[in-house]
């Protein structure tokens, strides 16, 4: 890719930053500690969110936008973790995964997998339920995740098999439960809720589990926030310069995974490009 760019003429820069706009309709850019002025008719600009900033998506671009108007969308944490106080017994556990679960958030539900970490949990189930859990915790409302360790199972299926034993002592042999699941189960219950046999298979049907917050934007795999979309005309041009495009993650929408996020830049680049070259 990088010869087919060459040979077309294409500029490519390392180890450089935007740093602004100048008054005289270009931008600043920071060449290795050299400040240059850029000009050019077109100006695309992809350059991230504020998570990781080890790779160079700081969100510092925010600021020089905001200088020439435009409306900013505070960055927050999305695709992330979420913090948990467990019992201490569950570190034994931390790393360890949760298979084949269902969670469930305000009447939302995914099945999938979730790790257990020092902190809470994270995985495939838990990041597209993100933006629902972050909803609640700016309402300042008490968040709760529901888990499901028997989505395949109905209550009325899992009660008959405990019947057929009288003793509490095998439930996890019983129904399938590992070792991991059956101490954040044990960790959460009651000892009148873990003898009733009924009561019991309720838990493992919806095990409320409460939720602090979410884990911050550094450690986030994406975030929202960015350009308002109001600033945005259909062709992702600034309405209040037509000659500057905004792409990307820098652009406040909401991508349910990272796999969904890389392909609307993607798409998103690839849209761009296309009416730029149409139209110019």
């Amino acid at each position: 890719m990088k010869k087919n760019l060459l040979e077309k003429n294409v500029l490519i820069n390392c180890n450089s930053q935007f740093v602004g706009f100048n008054n005289f309709n270009g931008i600043e850019i920071d060449f290795k500690g050299e400040i240059k002025s850029v000009f050019s008719d077109i100006y695309i600009f992809s350059l991230g969110g504020a998570s990781w900033s080890i790779t160079g998506s700081d969100g510092k671009w925010t600021e020089y936008f905001e200088q020439i108007g435009i409306e900013i969308i505070p960055f927050e944490s999305s695709n992330c973790g979420i913090n948990i106080d467990w019992d201490e017994k569950i570190e034994l556990h931390f790393g360890k995964p949760l298979k084949n679960i269902a969670v469930s958030v305000n009447g939302n539900t995914l099945k999938g997998e979730a790790v257990i970490t020092n902190y809470g949990l994270e995985g495939n189930v838990i990041y597209p339920l993100i933006p629902k859990i972050r909803e609640q915790l700016k309402a300042d409302k008490n968040v709760e995740i529901l888990i499901d360790f028997k989505p395949n199972n109905s209550k009325e299926e899992l009660l008959k098999k405990l019947n057929l034993h009288k003793s509490a002592s095998n439930y996890g042999e019983i129904l399938n439960l590992n070792r991991t699941q059956m101490a954040i189960i044990k960790s959460l219950l009651t000892k009148e809720e873990y003898l009733s046999q009924s009561k019991f298979v309720n838990k493992i049907k919806n095990l409320e589990i409460k939720v602090n917050s979410l884990r911050n934007i550094e450690e986030s795999i994406s975030t929202v926030g960015g350009i308002d979309t109001e600033e945005l005309n259909p062709d992702f041009s600034l309405k209040k310069f037509n000659n500057i495009y905004t792409i990307g993650e820098m652009v406040n929408w909401d991508a349910p995974t990272g796999g969904f996020l890389l392909q609307g830049s993607f798409s998103m680049g690839n849209f761009v490009a296309k009416n730029v070259l149409e139209n110019y």
